[in-house]
């Protein structure tokens, strides 16, 4: 299973940003472990397929033996994290009895503009709130070590 590192995902009232390592709902910053954090971008990127428990494991614990239960306490916590969903009232994440998990919400894939204006990819998408603004002055600031880089050579 591919983990692309430089995806942004909308489900839900959550964005999940890849590159921050960062989950928000609207302007606030949800805190979540590495390893949890690893669970839900596999569930967020298989977009409503089913993922077994297996592929997660591998996925999220790779070249290491964990027992199930570190999954199990991962989805636990994903879902007292992200609550109910806001349409129905269920949770973001099913358990499929003997086959796994998977989101339930629709998951839409956000990209940044080619015009670097902070908008997102998406006809019609208005400008970046709280999402990937905070990363502006980490850009800016490794941009302006290339810009001293190339100059001083």
């Amino acid at each position: 299973m591919y983990l692309d590192p430089n995806a942004i995902f909308r489900f839900g009232s959550y964005v999940l940003n890849v590159p921050a390592g960062s989950l928000r709902k609207d302007d606030e910053l949800i805190a979540l472990p590495p390893k949890v954090f690893d669970t839900l971008l596999v569930l967020v990127q298989s977009r409503g397929e089913v993922v077994t428990k297996q592929q997660l494991m591998n996925a999220v614990w790779p070249d290491t033996f964990v027992e199930e239960s570190n999954l199990t306490q991962n989805v636990f916590l994903l879902r007292r994290k992200l609550g109910q969903t806001p349409v129905e009232g269920g949770e973001y994440i099913q358990t499929l009895a003997k086959r796994g998990y998977r989101i339930t919400v629709p998951v839409q894939e956000l990209t940044l503009a080619a015009d670097n204006r902070g908008t997102l990819g998406i006809p019609g998408e208005s400008p970046v709130s709280g999402c990937c603004r905070a990363d502006r002055p980490v850009i800016f600031a490794l941009a302006g070590l290339v810009l001293a880089g190339v100059l001083g050579a």
